[in-house]
């Protein structure tokens, strides 16, 4: 909202029952949590593999 030279910001009033958490960032979460446990599973078998010069 402009008043003359000066640009207001628009508030709103809410009350908090009527308040929720965003859920945007839920699937991302989600989705990094299940890339690092297959990451962390595939590091752990590479780790006792035997090679051809037989470490």
């Amino acid at each position: 909202m402009q008043v003359g030279n000066r640009i207001i910001r628009k508030r709103i009033h809410v009350r908090i029952e009527h308040v929720q958490t965003s859920r945007c960032q839920e699937e991302f979460k989600l989705r990094k949590v299940r890339n690092d446990e297959r990451t962390q599973g595939s590091w752990r078998e590479d780790q006792h593999k035997e090679t051809a010069r037989g470490a």
